[in-house]
């Protein structure tokens, strides 16, 4: 059983999750609870802590990212999925760094959102073709003078761990090669797929073969 909660201020769009959800397999989900804003949760948050937490994102006032920076004090374990559109982008940017796991965009189909739903429950990252959590990075890796700039942004472990997902290793051979637990392993391809703006690993190496970050 996996456990949700909604925070998003359409009560059409809770209503809408909650029936898709219902039907959908091979999960089963069970809805916690459902507020319209942000400030709702912050006051009981402990009762608000579930596998998934859905948030909407409609406004630029941070409120939101207050509430993630929260949730994730609290639980490191909650998937946490941001709805909005691209007008927000800078606001989903910021939840990103917070340690929010996906993002998906208001209009996509019911099918499209139960299978980023299931991407995001395997620990992936989730997130709109083209959206990037560094919009600068592309230029910044075709500019000398701002290679420290990027360079900050992937560890050393971070570069060991990319390497031999290049080099096809699953995390559980790259967890034997360094001798660190799977779940490190899956934490360490999370963090590149944030810090590169992929989605999956194939995404994951073309980019990092096309910005030369391989040793």
């Amino acid at each position: 059983m996996i456990t949700y909660s909604v925070v998003h201020p359409y009560p059409l769009f809770f209503h809408g999750i909650a029936s898709m959800l219902e039907t959908t397999k091979p999960h089963a989900f069970k809805c916690i609870g459902h507020a319209y804003q942000p400030k709702d949760v912050m006051f009981r948050i402990s009762d608000w802590i579930a596998d998934l937490m859905i948030i909407g994102i409609f406004s630029k006032s941070q409120e939101e990212i207050r509430l993630i920076e929260a949730v994730k004090k609290k639980s490191k374990h909650t998937y946490i999925v941001l709805v909005s559109g691209m007008e927000y982008a800078d606001i989903v940017r910021k939840g990103f760094i917070k340690g929010a796991n996906g993002f998906l965009l208001s209009n996509i189909t019911p099918t499209e959102f139960i299978e980023s739903l299931d991407q995001v429950l395997k620990n992936e990252v989730v997130m709109p073709s083209g959206f990037r959590i560094h919009p600068d990075l592309n230029e910044a890796m075709f500019n000398n003078k701002n290679q420290s700039r990027y360079e900050f942004h992937i560890t050393h472990r971070e570069k060991e761990v990319l390497n031999l997902i290049c080099q096809g290793l699953s995390n559980k051979l790259i967890s034997q090669q360094f001798f660190i637990s799977i779940q490190t392993v899956a934490v360490h391809r999370k963090n590149l797929f944030r810090k590169l703006g992929v989605k999956n690993s194939i995404s994951l190496m073309q980019v990092a073969k096309e910005k030369r970050l391989l040793s």
